[in-house]
Order: C-alpha cells, then sequence, then structure tokens
C-alpha cells in the first residue's frame, strides 16, 4: 500500500492511499480526512461525527458492489443513505475503506444529506464510470442496526 501525505489546509491532513491493486481498474484512491471543524454525532439527529473521507471509485461495468439504505427504513430510523453491504471482490470491497453503517454524504460532490434513497440512487447510476463518494464512519451501534436491517 503506497501512502503519500499533502497538505489540504490547515484544518485538515488527507492521506492519499492506493490500495494497492495497481492492476485493478476498480479501485482509484482513498482519502482520510482526520479532522472535522465542528465534529456532531450520527446517531443524533442525523448529523456526522467522526472520520469523514473520500473514496474514489471505477464502476466494473456499471456496479459498485455495495447495498446502500435509507436510514429511515431500519431500527436507527434516522434520516441518511447507509451502507447496507459490501460484496466481495467488487471495486466497494477491494478500495477497504467502505464499511456495513458507513454513511454516504455526498456523491462527486453533490450532497445527498436530507436526500431520500430514490434521489441518491438516480444520482449514483447517472455517474459515468468514476464516482467519488464522501463517507463517514459510523459506530458498532449504527452499523448492527444497518446490518440487522440488511436480513
Amino acid at each position: 500500500m503506497n501512502n503519500d501525505t499533502e497538505t489540504a489546509s490547515d484544518d485538515e491532513s488527507l492521506i492519499s492511499c492506493s490500495a494497492g491493486y495497481e492492476s485493478d481498474p476498480g479501485v482509484i484512491a482513498v482519502r482520510y480526512r482526520h479532522t472535522m471543524p465542528e465534529p456532531r454525532d450520527i446517531a443524533t439527529n442525523g448529523e456526522v461525527t467522526g472520520e469523514v473521507f473520500t473514496v474514489s471509485l471505477n464502476k466494473s461495468g456499471s456496479k459498485l458492489g455495495m447495498g446502500l439504505i435509507d436510514g429511515l427504513h431500519t431500527s436507527l430510523k434516522q434520516a441518511g443513505i447507509y451502507v447496507r453491504n459490501v460484496l466481495p471482490d467488487t471495486p466497494a470491497a477491494l478500495c477497504g475503506a467502505i464499511r456495513v453503517g458507513d454513511r454516504i454524504l455526498a456523491v462527486n460532490g453533490k450532497s445527498i444529506i436530507g436526500a431520500d434513497y430514490q434521489s441518491a440512487m438516480v444520482l449514483i447510476r447517472s455517474t459515468g464510470p468514476k464516482l467519488e463518494l464522501l463517507v463517514a464512519k459510523c459506530d458498532r451501534s449504527v452499523a448492527s442496526k444497518i446490518s440487522a436491517s440488511a436480513t
């Protein structure tokens, strides 16, 4: 895995990681943002806390390899688009950063905070072969509520 550090601003530090799958066109890069100016709780009122990062993926055909769900339709009962599952050997799995329960905040720079599931899916499907997702990590309680809804 190659790690390069670059300074984005005084408020954040970004690390770009190529996942070591140079022969796999499905993985481009993962960028981690280690700090957020105003951390808030993702499980409280649908706001964001903790680690927020950007994942750039190439679609494999038309697939990313992850299922999404609206948090309102889970025991979480919070609006937001969450990762319900990640399929093995797909761009989402090979990047190594996306996990069940993570919340998708933006697609190619367009916020989906407050968007319904259908609108988010239209946006994701309408992108070209490259996709950049802004993702918020969740805690274990969020992940367990999302994964319980996947069955």
